[in-house]
């Protein structure tokens, strides 16, 4: 193969300029060495087997090739559908960084009206955030366009057989990422089932999922809590009042890490010793209750470590600017923690959203109370939170 007489190829020298140009340069980090090559190999693979330079010859390359061989595999996807856009249609669109996911604008045809259909159909129930439906729509688009991609050109051709290779061609690490998707592309068959006649394939094997590994979550944090209840009294520097705040209201209110670093004074009344506010996750109110030894972390911080700001945010950076903190600085609170008190601390918000929702089964609450607890509308997100004593189930 002649390799020097590839790169006069007048698409390679296209791209080339434009991996050098100033809008792909803000769009994907500049033009890096390793990128390149991975669409020079695409070439090579297509010249040698007399392939086209067709959609589907790029999704077999990056999912049989390019995945198997490059870390960046979502990077790589990226560039090959930009590569594929320069090769048909001449241009090339820039989109965000990391915007690799399946566009789900780009399903079929034959499928489009269906969809529509379902993603008003979960509107109206009430599943209407902004994630919520993107995650909808990122499924159906991945589900969609494989059944386009394996030769499925209607909703009545759709058979085990196809969801056995849907099945088997997915793309998720991970059982738990795995299952998101199937669970979706699940409820979107019994939805064609119910409403449109379509046999009943969400009942197949093949979307039953894996078996997730449940992990051991250790429940027991009180000696964490004591020991951290203790350090109160050697408190030398602001951040330690301000990660004491954050830690208790976690573990006494269970709201989410994103809502806590939101909060503003007016999410927060010492009068009615409560929280109120608009989760950012599901764009639903909660109040919920705050205990008097939470309350008083909060007052203590506000009152001898929260730098001087006209900000609206109660959890502010310790150094200026002050800013209102993220999520990172949150789970940072726990480390410094733990290094400070000398007893391994939970790994992690969820972890003590886990708790909280379990201590109060322990106590007796019922599941749906337990769910509207942490702010979910219904009692089956909330299951995978809880470690549940079967006795109280």
């Amino acid at each position: 193969y002649d390799y020097k007489e590839y790169f006069k190829n007048e698409y390679v020298i296209k791209l080339k300029q434009l991996y050098k140009d100033a809008q792909y340069k803000r769009c994907y980090g500049g033009f890096e060495g390793n990128k390149l090559p991975a669409v020079d190999k695409f070439r090579i693979f297509i010249e040698f087997y007399h392939l086209s330079a067709a959609e589907e010859s790029i999704e077999y390359w990056i999912n049989n090739v390019v995945k198997k061989i490059y870390a960046s595999f979502h990077e790589y996807r990226l560039i090959m559908l930009r590569y594929h856009e320069i090769v048909t249609e001449g241009i090339i669109t820039f989109t965000a960084k990391n915007s690799y996911r399946t566009h789900y604008d780009d399903i079929p045809l034959w499928s489009k009206e269906m969809a529509d259909k379902y993603i008003s159909y979960r509107t109206l129930l009430g599943y209407n955030t902004k994630n919520t439906i993107n995650m909808d729509k990122n499924c159906l688009a991945r589900f969609l366009n494989h059944m386009n991609f394996i030769g499925i050109q209607s909703y009545d051709e759709i058979d085990e057989s196809a969801l056995k290779s849907f099945n088997e061609n997915d793309s998720h690490k991970t059982a738990e990422g795995k299952n998101a998707y199937l669970v979706r592309v699940k409820s979107f068959l019994k939805y064609m089932h119910e409403y449109h006649g379509m046999k009943p394939l969400f009942m197949s094997i093949f979307l039953s999922g894996s078996r997730v590994p449940q992990k051991v979550i250790n429940l027991n944090n009180d000696p964490f809590l004591e020991a951290a209840q203790n350090y109160t009294l050697y408190f030398t520097r602001a951040i330690d009042y301000r990660d004491y705040a954050i830690y208790l209201i976690t573990i006494r209110t269970g709201l989410r890490a994103i809502d806590i670093v939101s909060l503003k004074f007016s999410n927060i009344s010492f009068k009615d010793m409560s929280i109120r506010l608009i989760q950012s996750k599901t764009q639903k109110e909660i109040i919920t209750n705050l205990s008097v030894d939470t309350a008083n972390a909060i007052y203590k911080y506000l009152k001898y470590a929260r730098p001087e700001s006209d900000s609206e945010y109660v959890f502010l950076t310790s150094k200026a600017p002050y800013q209102p903190i993220d999520r990172t600085s949150a789970q940072n609170a726990l480390k410094r923690m733990e290094k400070n008190i000398g007893i391994k601390a939970p790994k992690g918000f969820h972890e003590l959203r886990r708790t909280f929702a379990t201590k109060l089964l322990q106590k007796g609450r019922s599941v749906e109370e337990v769910a509207l607890a942490l702010g979910h509308e219904g009692t089956e997100t909330v299951r995978k939170y809880l470690s549940l004593d079967e006795k109280k189930m």
